[in-house]
């Protein structure tokens, strides 16, 4: 199933002939995921892959393939465990945005990372556009950022640069932009000011300040005309 949104900005988990059929757009994150090719992604990947080797336990007399399948599917449960932090710190922050309750407990490591975006987005002033990311580090060191990053927020620049002005905060935001959507985690616009693009990356395994990427507006540029390329490729190829 890919995601896709309708035009009231409706978020929908479907085919692509279900899609076809209803008139959806891809979303952002969709459309980038079809075109990437993220080295940065790979290779962790198949880091976890070769750690999960060293630390699992190896059954005797099992054979290479099936301690293989062993190894891939610890792998794959430590990125959902890991993807997963990701998700509940999104959610404690919209609950404490938006004024609601969770309706699960959280974790006192999920609770910290949250507070931590919330300090911050409490104290910004500019005109913004953020997307929070959380990455695994080490020594206290967050990976450089990917460039998929950049084009999922250009795509949510374009959205409302072709709206603009736009006045406002706007908190998991969902749109339809008629040739995609996408959902937004956190945007504060001051009319005609041109937004800073930004990425908020979180530590999932160490408890260490939040980094604070801002792009640069020659990255946004071509960022923005890539994301451009990216979605008339998508769909002609989805025919959409």
């Amino acid at each position: 199933m890919s995601h896709f949104y309708d035009e009231s900005g409706k978020l929908h988990d479907c085919d692509i002939r279900e899609a076809r059929k209803n008139g959806y757009v891809g979303s952002v994150t969709e459309i980038i995921h079809t075109f990437e090719n993220s080295y940065g992604l790979d290779l962790y990947k198949a880091k976890q892959m070769f750690l999960a080797s060293l630390t699992l336990p190896r059954p005797e007399g099992i054979s290479d393939d099936k301690f293989f399948e062993l190894v891939k599917k610890d792998s794959a449960e430590h990125s959902e465990r890991a993807k997963q932090f990701g998700t509940n710190v999104h959610e404690i922050v919209n609950s404490i945005l938006k004024n609601y309750e969770l309706s699960w407990t959280a974790q006192p490591k999920e609770k910290n990372a949250a507070t931590k975006i919330i300090d911050w987005i409490k104290t910004n002033t500019d005109s913004v556009i953020v997307d929070f990311k959380s990455q695994e580090t080490k020594n206290g060191k967050f990976k450089q950022p990917y460039d998929s990053h950049l084009f999922q927020l250009c795509g949510y620049y374009l959205y409302f640069r072709d709206r603009m002005p736009y006045n406002g905060e706007l908190v998991e935001h969902e749109f339809y932009a008629e040739q995609y959507g996408g959902k937004i985690d956190y945007a504060f616009l001051q009319g005609a000011i041109k937004s800073k693009l930004i990425n908020l990356y979180i530590s999932s395994n160490e408890d260490i300040p939040i980094k604070v990427y801002e792009w640069k507006p020659e990255k946004i540029e071509w960022g923005c005309q890539s994301f451009i390329k990216m979605v008339e490729l998508y769909r002609i190829l989805k025919k959409l």
